[in-house]
């Protein structure tokens, strides 16, 4: 999962110039587990200085942010 989420990432940023990334849901439960391979990999395939520029950030809500989104709609 860590392999196809940094190719995820490294593709957005080369075709989009994206530099910020949120990981939510219930995958930033796994945080620990699968970050450090997924930013290996994301580094392997975008340019030294592109990789220095995005960040990936885990989501404040966790696992909450739809509930919380959906209660503010409300």
């Amino acid at each position: 999962m860590s392999y196809y989420l940094g190719i995820g990432i490294a593709s957005l940023s080369n075709i989009l110039g994206i530099e910020n990334f949120v990981i939510g849901g219930g995958l930033s439960e796994s945080w620990d587990l699968f970050i450090d391979a997924a930013k290996k990999e994301m580094s392997q395939r975008t340019y030294r200085e592109t990789a220095s520029l995005i960040k990936i950030h885990k989501a404040i809500l966790g696992d909450e942010a739809g509930l919380v989104g959906g209660v503010k709609l409300f």
